[in-house]
């Protein structure tokens, strides 16, 4: 069992707050955006350096550009 199916069972639940250890993966990073658009307070973290890197990262993670772009930039920093 990793991250992405551990969230998906947790979100099942409809718990009003996640929070998870560290985005690794495609799958996990998909998994948790979902969630968060589907208003689950999600907390996470990315071995980014900054907030601005933030959404690089995600993109690199596979995370579609326009599901980033609904994000302020305060709930990924």
């Amino acid at each position: 069992m990793g991250f992405a199916v551990a969230l998906t069972y947790i979100m099942r639940q409809d718990p009003a707050a996640i929070v998870m250890g560290e985005i690794r993966d495609s799958e996990t990073a998909t998994t948790a955006i979902q969630a968060a658009l589907s208003d689950h307070l999600m907390i996470s973290t990315l071995h980014i350096n900054d907030a601005v890197g933030a959404a690089q990262g995600l993109s690199d993670l596979g995370v579609d550009n326009f599901k980033i772009a609904g994000f302020p930039m305060a709930s990924i920093a």
